[in-house]
């Protein structure tokens, strides 16, 4: 398989997830879960304190609901590498079901 096959795999299972994503979980899920997956996306690259801080933001303005959506769609591990420590702490109390069997350390 070529390496633009494969592209064209991963970027076709990446949309029918999403589409997935969208109609179980509803939109608001969908528009956070790429909110933080393309700006975590954009530090892999290349640090930007300022995009990690409003990522920061974005999750701790999160409601509950929502983050715990967010965490069972496999975005609680972003967040566990990405987030600052005070956010995850803030969000694990503030939210516990959703960090349930996700591992925090400081």
């Amino acid at each position: 398989m070529s390496d633009k096959e494969l592209r064209e795999r991963v970027r076709l299972f990446g949309n029918l997830l999403g589409n997935i994503l969208n109609a179980q979980a509803g939109e608001r899920v969908f528009v956070a879960v790429e909110t933080l997956r393309k700006g975590y996306l954009t530090l892999h690259g290349k640090e930007n304190v300022r995009k990690r801080q409003q990522l920061a933001e974005f999750i701790s303005e999160l409601d509950p609901e929502t983050l715990t959506h967010v965490g069972r769609c496999g975005q609680g591990r972003l967040m566990r590498h990405c987030a600052s420590f005070t956010t995850r702490t803030s969000l694990r109390s503030s939210c516990r079901q959703c960090w349930s069997g996700l591992p925090i350390s400081p």
